[in-house]
């Protein structure tokens, strides 16, 4: 194998194992999973999700370029949904730029329930009726 070739196939084989190589874009799938993962850290953010009462939690939909949750589905303090959308314009213009475009609209991959919204153990989470 030459020593084309063979950089080429290192390539591709990073490009397979996810590895960040030189003219290896992530695929669709990996790019949902990303913006997936760093919606997840928005959610842990105590910040956000901090409560002493039910009252003080809603449930609202999240929807960026290449992650849309099940309608009412994410916890969040009632004070905080500004921040919340900060944070989640963030992630989407990190994780999500073009994606539309390059990918199309994102996969649901749940099947979505009727939640409300509580607060246990000092932090607002969804529940199932």
């Amino acid at each position: 194998m030459g020593r084309r070739s063979r950089q080429l196939w290192l390539s591709l084989a990073a490009c397979a194992l996810g590895a960040a190589a030189a003219g290896c874009e992530p695929s669709c799938h990996e790019r949902e999973r990303s913006s997936m993962d760093a919606v997840g850290e928005v959610a842990r953010d105590p910040v956000l999700s901090a409560c002493d009462r039910d009252e003080e939690c809603i449930l609202v939909s999240v929807r960026i370029g290449c992650y849309e949750s099940c309608p009412d589905s994410f916890p969040v303090r009632r004070d905080s949904v500004d921040l919340l959308a900060e944070r989640l314009n963030d992630v989407n213009d990190e994780h999500c730029a073009d994606f539309v475009e390059e990918c199309g609209r994102p996969v649901a991959h749940f099947i979505c329930l009727p939640l409300y919204a509580a607060c246990v153990d000092g932090r607002c989470t969804a529940r199932a009726p």
